[in-house]
């Protein structure tokens, strides 16, 4: 539980992935899941596009 949002927050140590769709596919209402920077991974400088087409695979799951 987060106590300056006062909801319950999940922390993925990966912006992609099986971990972070597992997460965010389980999230319940009112619940927040914090993915890892995306910075970190060196296909994000390169403008790889697989690795676009993985992070928007994730974010489909936080945004329904």
């Amino acid at each position: 539980m987060n106590k300056e949002l006062d909801l319950s927050v999940k922390f993925a140590k990966d912006c992609i992935g099986i971990e972070a769709t597992q997460l965010a596919t389980s999230l319940n209402p009112g619940e927040v899941l914090l993915l890892e920077n995306l910075r970190f991974h060196k296909e994000e400088e390169k403008g790889d596009k697989d690795f676009c087409r993985k992070i928007i695979k994730t974010r489909r799951h936080l945004c329904q």
